[in-house]
């Protein structure tokens, strides 16, 4: 009876770590629709990093109940005065990552919140639907913070 749960629980441990799907590294590069639909970001590697910019929003400007109203959207949230001229359109919203080819996720990267202007920790893995996973979080290890889908764009 205890090796029978011994064994259980090893595998258990084994499909917990083991990923559903398995990524290659270029897979991340390309359109991605963010949750929500207010935006697409396309990811790029540059290097051996990977980055992305916001190059489509649904909205430009501000809309009509917002103080700025017709305001070409830009990132007045941000907590550097110097950048807060910035067009949100062309931003970088997204940077830092690689590909950890035995956990298939780029990891150790960085994610920037226009709305709020906050930077978070972030981790992206694709899923078995071929959607982004993205973990913004405030601690290294990814325990803290959430996780939204981002949609391939097939453009």
């Amino acid at each position: 009876m205890k090796k029978g749960l011994i064994v259980f629980v090893v595998l258990m441990i084994f499909v917990a770590v083991t990923p559903a799907f398995s990524a290659s590294e270029n897979d991340v590069v390309g359109k991605w629709l963010t949750d929500g639909g207010k935006s697409k970001v396309e990811i790029v590697k540059s290097g051996n990093e990977f980055k992305g910019k916001i190059v489509w929003l649904d909205e430009e400007v501000y809309p009509a109940d917002d103080p700025e109203a017709g305001v070409v959207k830009y990132d007045r949230n941000n907590p550097d005065e110097k950048l807060r001229p910035r067009p949100i359109l062309g931003l970088e919203l997204v940077w830092g990552f690689t590909y950890n080819a035995k956990e298939h996720k780029w990891e150790k990267g960085k994610i920037y919140d226009p709305e709020s202007g906050k930077t978070y920790n972030c981790t992206i893995k694709l899923d078995d639907k071929g959607n982004l996973d993205v973990r913004g979080s405030l601690d290294k290890w990814g325990l803290v913070g959430r996780t939204t889908v981002w949609k391939s764009v097939k453009e």
